[in-house]
């Protein structure tokens, strides 16, 4: 039976391949590094929504759940994050980076680090290496730098390790639960990325409001900087507590993507409005 709500993973789709496309030509007309991070992002949020319509109209198969989970639930916020790094100063980039990074590992060890450790030694320790660096990097390097690294890091592990596994489909078709499916190490690196990612566009958000809302001609831009905020809040919220508590079945988390890159959309257009 047709079921209305499978059409938001392509109403999603859409959204997210216009916004892509939007920024990426801004991008060459003005060679801004901000809006090719972003428009990258939108991307891998479109491809993650091609991978989730596939797998509702036609039912999941390795390719549109790895297409899916890959790109949709891994990466996309953690290289969203990046274009908040490419637009901080150098100063703002390091502690917001820094701050984020930290929180998130010390998460990270008792909600999936523990439990890596104990059945992988070794996936465990580059894990844990990988925050290390980037945290490293941040302080004695540079911060935008370093997050990259890890982005990059935790793309190829990822890849490889979802290329190499065989998802079961059938338990995933039953319950509908990314966490009953996937291996500890990926969900680990869906909450990294997701979670870390998140928190350097929000404090990022939040640190240009106080520091500029006495400049009354960068109030329009900091309201659109925050609209787009709650939009990165909104799509990864449901992600999060998915992959985190098991709330929220597949119809959800693509209900709350598809409603926070909205959001972010009209962020976005209005600061092109003004402009």
């Amino acid at each position: 039976m047709f079921n209305a709500l499978s059409l938001i993973p392509v109403i999603g789709a859409i959204v997210s391949f216009a916004f892509a496309f939007m920024l990426i030509r801004a991008y060459r007309e003005r060679k801004v590094t901000f809006q090719l991070m972003w428009g990258i992002a939108l991307a891998l949020f479109g491809l993650g929504f091609v991978g989730e319509a596939l797998g509702l109209a036609l039912g999941w198969t390795q390719f549109s759940a790895k297409l899916y989970y890959l790109f949709g639930g891994i990466l996309a916020v953690g290289y969203l994050s990046m274009g908040t790094m490419y637009l901080l100063k150098p100063g703002p980039a390091k502690w917001i980076a820094s701050i984020s990074v930290i929180i998130i590992l010390l998460l990270w060890i008792p909600i999936h680090g523990i439990k890596i450790f104990n059945s992988n030694l070794t996936v465990g320790l580059i894990i844990l290496a990988v925050y290390l660096v980037t945290i490293i990097g941040i302080f004695f390097v540079s911060p935008a730098r370093s997050v990259l690294f890890a982005l990059i890091a935790v793309t190829v592990l990822a890849t490889g390790a979802l290329m190499s596994y065989s998802v079961d489909i059938n338990l995933l078709t039953k319950t509908e639960s990314w966490r009953e499916v996937m291996t500890l190490p990926l969900r680990s690196g869906a909450f990294a990325l997701s979670s870390a990612g998140t928190f350097i566009i929000i404090i990022g958000a939040i640190y240009s409001a106080v520091t500029g809302w006495s400049d009354k001609k960068r109030r329009p831009q900091i309201n659109n900087t925050i609209i787009i905020a709650v939009g990165v809040l909104i799509a990864a919220l449901g992600g999060t507590l998915h992959g985190i508590f098991d709330i929220g079945k597949q119809q959800l988390l693509s209900l709350s993507t598809t409603l926070g890159i909205s959001v972010m959309y009209v962020g976005y257009l209005r600061g092109r409005r003004k402009k």
